[in-house]
């Protein structure tokens, strides 16, 4: 499998899983629980090149300003041949989060696409990652 890095909060924990169930090959992660923006970037930065980075962060944060140049400089801090931030269901993070998207030419899939019991969560990983890597 191509090298690849998942990171995240509780969405990519869960996508991580799903992927990991999915294929024989497992990606690099930086996932955690109730992660926010601040707490990922505090994190160290990997220091590989990534055919394809998942991107799951923001849903725990306040959608403003701050939160767009937290994951700007996220961003600009993976090395990475393809990014796709995962949009969260709250709609106001999600367009701040596309937008961060649309500056670097990265893709997004949208979670508003998946049923939800709690509008955070997808109730099933598996159908996320089916799409994302088919």
């Amino acid at each position: 499998m191509f090298a690849c890095l998942i990171i995240g909060d509780s969405i990519g924990v869960g996508m991580s899983r799903a992927i990991s169930d999915r294929y024989a090959g497992q990606c690099d992660k930086l996932v955690e629980e109730r992660a926010t923006a601040s707490q990922i970037l505090s994190w160290r930065s990997p220091n590989k090149f990534y055919g394809t980075t998942l991107l799951a962060v923001g849903s725990n944060d306040e959608p403003s300003r701050l939160l767009a140049l937290k994951l700007t400089k996220l961003r600009q801090n993976i090395p990475t041949q393809r990014a796709i931030w995962i949009l969260p269901y709250s709609r106001t993070r999600a367009y701040l989060i596309n937008s961060i998207a649309v500056r670097f030419g990265d893709e997004t899939l949208d979670l508003a696409r998946f049923q939800s019991k709690d509008r955070i969560h997808p109730v099933d990983y598996r159908e996320v990652a089916a799409v994302l890597l088919p």
